[in-house]
């Protein structure tokens, strides 16, 4: 992310990385999501992996937090899609992006349709 070096230092500091055998190198990334690597990177967390990095030059969104936990998860979210075949749908598709590389699947949609009042925009 870069770093300050006094114009007389940098051909010594060059020289010093060029020195360095690192026994392990890491993959960055400035894009959460699925890396090339099968891995699937997040600002403070990767999974499927140990050798890459999430990297940005600014702030993390704070998309990727957690809220909450399991049990509170399923006593507010998941007890609501009980007999809602429409609400089970909508959150099958919400969690579905991160295991869709997995079975080499590029993407789809779902286009909700039906009379009003059906839960179709709560979904």
């Amino acid at each position: 992310m870069g770093v300050l070096i006094a114009l007389k230092k940098r051909g010594a500091f060059m020289e010093y990385l060029m020195e360095q055998e690192p026994p392990l190198t890491l993959a960055t990334t400035t894009r959460p999501g699925w890396h090339e690597s099968g891995a699937f990177v997040l600002p403070g967390r990767t999974i499927g992996s140990d050798t890459v990095r999430f990297q940005s030059s600014g702030q993390a969104p704070a998309l990727f937090t957690a809220k909450g936990d399991l049990v509170q998860w399923q006593a507010r979210i998941a007890t609501k899609c009980l007999g809602n075949p429409v609400l089970t749908l909508a959150i099958g598709c919400a969690l579905a992006g991160p295991l869709l590389s997995l079975v080499g699947v590029n993407g789809g949609g779902v286009h909700l349709v039906g009379d009003s009042s059906k839960g179709k925009s709560l979904a």
